[in-house]
C-alpha cells in the first residue's frame, strides 16, 4: 500500500494537535483549509465556506446556486460529532451581507 499523501494544510493542523484521531477533516477540501479553532478543549477543523463553494463549482462543475445548495445539505450540514468541521462564512465590513457564500 503506498504512504498516505497529506496536504500541507493538514499537516499544519496536525502539527497543532496531539493526535490525528482528534481532528475530523471534510474530504476534497484541504485548500479551503483555514486552521483549528478549540472549543471547550475539542479542537475542530476551520474552513472557508466561500472556497468549499468555489471548490464544488471548480472541480464538480456544479453552478453556483447548486454547489451552494450542496454545500449547505451535504457538507455544512453533516454533524460529525462535538470534533465536526467549522464552516466560517468572511464578513466583510462596509459591504452587504448576503446569504451567498461565493
Amino acid at each position: 500500500m503506498p504512504p498516505k499523501i497529506i496536504q500541507p494544510a493538514r499537516q499544519a493542523c496536525l502539527a497543532l494537535i496531539d493526535s490525528e484521531e482528534s481532528l475530523l477533516f471534510a474530504e476534497g477540501y484541504d485548500d479551503a483549509i483555514m486552521g483549528i479553532a478549540e472549543l471547550n478543549g475539542t479542537a475542530s477543523v476551520v474552513y472557508d465556506s466561500a472556497k468549499v463553494v468555489k471548490i464544488l463549482r471548480s472541480r464538480d462543475g456544479m453552478t453556483r446556486a447548486d454547489a451552494e445548495e450542496f454545500f449547505a445539505y451535504n457538507v455544512a450540514g453533516a454533524f460529525l460529532g462535538e470534533s465536526s468541521p467549522i464552516f466560517l462564512q468572511r464578513i466583510r465590513p462596509g459591504r452587504r451581507q448576503g446569504t451567498s457564500t461565493g
